[in-house]
């Protein structure tokens, strides 16, 4: 009858990281054609594509009214939660080098005292982002894909994008030396803070090191909202759809991490997700309006500002401007193409070759080959090119081209990141 697609901006829509890289949303408009039903696309924060077609009639836009209070209760006014931009720069100023400013740590300390909780964000797992050796200052990286490890608390240091991981006195590849330092901050790290600060907070970590457990992220929503643990620090991965009556406090330990990634859609991501952050807290059914923190370096950062008001109308048209000078999407598509093998000298060859056939046919633009982020992975070599066209369909041309291609070549299309 009706097809429902909540929190429509989530990348996790999106196949990604497999075969077929389908985007459910685009499924689920088919199968509602095929049932002649309406579909309905949920959001506070929808993506820039979809607000776009809703502005110019190809969706039709349904705004929600101010919702506030118990049960049906519609109030004008409804109690709004306080939201503080922390300047990181000012606690170094003070002596302070930890990842818990003044503020935060003070936040803290009211919720734990009134018998309150508090949700904690950060963007990393682990105890740290990378290691480096301390006699020549290498970055201790896994040898099978081009990532840096991460040390945990079990003294291994691990792969997050494979399943190798060290012995507990791993070797510098260069040097041979046995000593590495640990840098940046993970979900470990900031339980460690924590605890060192409040200990007898009880603590409960929630990121992709422990997916694999069986129903992992409803057991840590069962045992947070029955009260089994004082402070919830996780990733990404909590940050939607969580009613909590008793949660106060939200902390966003470090969101420049969120707004420094290389990509068009950083930006988009970043303030989608510091909203829905803020939107855990003040919830219909809450006991006390509460309070969200972001810590950064760069207070000032326009994307930032505008989460923090939650202006999305604002955001829209900035980011819109910028994807228009650029011809990316809603005004572009883009399709995404990676191969990789065993031999680097194969990849550049097949690469290169894709690139002279593409670039030949007309109304299609093509970037040269490069390396992605994550240039080896598993074991392969990994090199990318990305297809702009300037508008929806995809010609004929290129549909013939991409289906000579062979199984070593990964084809997406409209890619969640390039």
């Amino acid at each position: 009858g009706c097809i429902i697609i909540d929190e429509e901006q989530d990348m996790s829509f999106k196949q990604w990281d497999m075969n077929p890289r389908y985007d459910a949303r685009t499924v689920a408009e088919k199968l509602a054609q095929i049932h002649r039903c309406p579909i309905v696309r949920g959001s506070a924060t929808p993506k820039i594509e979809s607000y776009y077609q809703a502005l110019h009639k190809q969706y039709q836009l349904v705004k929600l009214p101010i919702f506030s209070g118990k049960n049906t209760s519609f109030n004008l006014k409804p109690v709004i939660p306080r939201t503080i931009i922390v300047d990181m720069k000012k606690e170094r100023w003070v002596k302070n080098y930890t990842c818990i400013s003044r503020e935060l740590r003070s936040e803290i300390e009211y919720a734990l005292k009134n018998k309150q909780q508090i949700i904690l964000f950060i963007n990393r797992q682990g105890m740290s982002i990378f290691s480096i050796c301390q006699n020549c200052k290498t970055v201790l990286k896994c040898p099978r894909c081009s990532l840096a490890l991460i040390y945990n608390q079990t003294g291994n240091y691990k792969c997050s994008h494979c399943s190798y991981k060290t012995g507990i006195t791993p070797q510098c590849k260069k040097c041979g030396g046995i000593k590495f330092k640990n840098v940046g901050l993970g979900t470990q790290k900031v339980a460690k803070e924590i605890q060192n600060l409040f200990y007898s907070a009880k603590i409960l970590i929630a990121d992709n090191s422990q997916t694999g457990k069986r129903n992992f992220v409803n057991n840590i929503y069962r045992d947070f909202s029955l009260g089994k643990a004082d402070i919830l620090i996780g990733t990404q991965m909590i940050s939607k759809g969580w009613d909590l009556p008793r949660l106060t406090l939200v902390g966003i330990i470090d969101v420049d991490n969120l707004l420094t990634f290389p990509d068009f859609l950083t930006e988009e991501k970043a303030f989608q997700f510091m909203v829905q952050v803020a939107g855990r807290v003040g919830r219909p059914e809450a006991q006390f309006p509460g309070v969200t923190i972001f810590q950064t370096f760069q207070p000032k950062n326009k994307t930032l500002q505008l989460a923090v008001e939650k202006n999305y109308i604002l955001f829209y048209h900035k980011e819109l401007e910028e994807r228009k000078s650029l011809t990316l999407p809603p005004y572009g598509k883009l399709i995404k193409l990676i191969f990789q093998h065993q031999k680097l000298e194969n990849v550049e060859k097949e690469t290169n070759n894709m690139y002279l056939n593409i670039n030949k046919l007309s109304n299609v633009r093509i970037t040269e080959p490069y390396s992605p982020l994550v240039a080896k992975s598993r074991g392969k070599f990994r090199k990318q090119l990305i297809i702009k066209l300037s508008n929806d369909k995809i010609p004929t041309s290129l549909k013939r081209e991409l289906k000579k291609i062979n199984s070593s070549w990964l084809i997406d299309v409209d890619p969640i990141s390039i």
